[in-house]
Parts: structure tokens; sequence; C-alpha cells
């Protein structure tokens, strides 16, 4: 049942333990699976693979209403659908960011970059979570005083030496 669930996760944030974890995961999970680029990819497959079939669906059961669902009238309206689900994925990491500062009284939070290794060098990993190396870097949002696991993992044949800080923008 759901009151459960809701009190089994309460009780849980009473751990010190758990509730840093809750926020590391959440965390990571907004910076990769949740992140605003990562839904928006999701949501633009979907429409892709939608649109061939929207006329078709919006001649047999445009306007209709069953239960809680309610069908679109029209091609155009369906697209300003999908542009709220877009509006949406974009916004809302940054409320759900807000609400985590407010809940848990976290610090300023900071971006996180990381200039990732070559495939054949290595990897890294951001609190065990292994960084997909679709770009040179990879950048991701953190809290002030929220613990942070980053790990280098060398290939084989390569060793770790040292992190160093990249020099600032404008300094």
């Amino acid at each position: 049942d759901r009151r459960q669930r809701q009190m089994c996760i309460r009780d849980s944030l009473q751990n010190s333990d758990f509730e840093q974890r809750f926020i590391q995961r959440f965390q990571d999970l907004l910076n990769t699976t949740f992140s605003a680029g990562a839904v928006l990819t999701k949501a633009e497959k979907l429409e892709r693979r939608l649109a061939p079939e929207i006329d078709r669906h919006v001649e047999r059961w445009g306007g209709s209403s069953s239960l809680d669902f309610v069908s679109f009238d029209s091609k155009a309206q369906w697209l300003e659908y999908t542009d709220v689900v877009k509006t949406f994925a974009v916004s809302r990491p940054a409320i759900v960011r807000e609400h985590l500062k407010e809940v848990f009284g976290l610090g300023m939070e900071y971006e996180l970059e990381l200039v990732l290794p070559e495939a054949s060098e290595g990897s890294v990993r951001v609190n065990g979570l292994p960084l997909e190396r679709s770009a040179p870097s990879w950048r991701g949002k953190y809290f002030d005083g929220a613990s942070l696991l980053v790990e280098a993992v060398p290939a084989s044949g390569f060793r770790f030496v040292a992190w160093a800080d990249a020099p600032l923008e404008g300094g």
C-alpha cells in the first residue's frame, strides 16, 4: 500500500547513512537518466516513432474519452502535448534539485566537470556509475557538502597518476 511505502522511506531517511546515499543517488540520476538531455532524447525518439501513426489515431479516436483518458483532436494538438512533455523534461531537474535542497538542508550547487580519458586508456566512475564517453568531458551538478566518490579506472597497461584541476574559465 502507498502509505506503507511512504512510511518505509520516511523511516529509512532517519538513518544518516541512508539519507546520504539517497541524496547521492538522486543527484546521480538527475545527472544521467533523468537529465533534461536524456529525457528529451527519449521523448523525441518516441515522438518520431509515433508520428506516422497519429493521423490514423486521430481518425479513429480523436476527441473521444474513456475513463481517465482523453484523446487529442488533431495532429497539431498532439504536437502541443509533446511540447508540454519536452518543457517538463527541461524544467523538472531544477525543480527537483531545489526540493532536495530545501528538504535536506543542502548547500549550494556546483558543477563538476571531468575530462574523460580515451576508452582505450580507461574510464571514470562517479559514485560507482560508469560515465558514458559520448563527449570529451562530462558534467554533473552536485550539492556542496554531499558526499561524492569519483574513481579513475585505468585500462589494462595504463596506470592512474593523479587528478588535476583545470584552469578556471576567464581566469
